[in-house]
């Protein structure tokens, strides 16, 4: 029987499954067994005149691979060592007394990667 969607939405995040596929993807059409792929994920961006940020949208490629909706993060996975590593933004103590305790790196590692 299918896994209900409490289920899935309960695992963690199949990341290194996605950067794999897309690295024997890339050797399969030529490319070398070795090297990083790198991704950046969207950038925090600021209403023009205006300290609020606009509506924030992952990027598709970033999102596939790590599932992590975040702004402002980094993700290398390396071909050789099948190692992924997502770096996420430092805590900016002035930022928390607006917006609340930002994702740890616990929790990252936890969800995502």
């Amino acid at each position: 029987m299918a896994d209900s969607v409490d289920s899935i939405l309960s695992r963690k995040y199949p990341a290194k499954a996605h950067a794999k596929r897309v690295a024997d993807y890339m050797k399969a059409h030529g490319g070398s067994g070795s090297g990083v792929i790198y991704l950046e994920g969207q950038k925090t961006r600021m209403i023009e005149d205006n300290d609020e940020a606009m509506p924030f949208r992952q990027r598709r490629y970033f999102y596939y691979l790590t599932g992590c909706p975040l702004p402002d993060c980094y993700f290398t996975y390396d071909i050789e060592a099948q190692t992924s590593t997502l770096f996420i933004p430092p805590v900016d103590p002035d930022e928390v007394v607006w917006s609340g305790l930002p994702t740890t790196v616990e929790e990252a590692r936890e969800r995502w990667v």
